[in-house]
């Protein structure tokens, strides 16, 4: 067992070293900044859920990975089908140790007085409130995981924010 320091802005937490290997969660994974990502996570070692509106583009990212993965679709603008998606990692690897939410869309280009209000609708759902979703659901499944801390040999001088999950504060 590992225990993590109490500062000012931190609670101490004990934490198991965990060999498992991490699993990170992305959406927007077909193409882009979001297949770039899974691509980097797999080098990194990460098992990959590769969420993306198309099914397709995300098993096509799913071949580049060297690691194991699954291809899931996912409407980030739909509670339901972000739960979906959630419920499709945890049930495939048991557990989400991190996720990438970056899926997203880009409004049509233009003078703003020509843009319809539903354009601008559908690119809030996609950036704002897929993004808003996408944590919701993540975030209750990671409350109910044991946290998992990284072997500090591997850290080296790269501290990582990431590393830990906070439990609340009772600063």
């Amino acid at each position: 067992m590992h225990q993590a320091a109490s500062n000012d802005r931190c609670i101490s937490v004990t934490m198991a070293t965990n060999t498992r290997t991490p699993v990170a969660l992305v959406t927007g994974g077909g193409s882009g900044i979001g297949r770039a990502t899974a691509v980097r996570f797999a080098e990194l070692g990460y098992s990959c859920v590769v969420a993306d509106i198309d099914e397709p583009s995300a098993k096509e990212t799913l071949r580049m990975l060297k690691t194991p993965g699954i291809a899931v679709q996912v409407d980030v603008t739909m509670a339901t089908s972000v739960e979906a998606m959630v419920t499709a990692a945890v049930q495939h690897f048991g557990r989400i140790d991190c996720a990438f939410n970056g899926a997203g869309i880009l409004g049509a280009s233009g003078r703003i007085v020509e843009s319809p209000e539903d354009a601008f609708d559908r690119v809030m759902d996609v950036n704002a409130k897929g993004v808003w979703l996408c944590l919701k659901y993540e975030i209750a499944q990671m409350l109910q995981q044991e946290p998992v801390m990284s072997d500090p040999a591997k850290w080296a001088e790269k501290p990582d924010v990431c590393r830990f999950r906070g439990m609340g504060t009772d600063q």
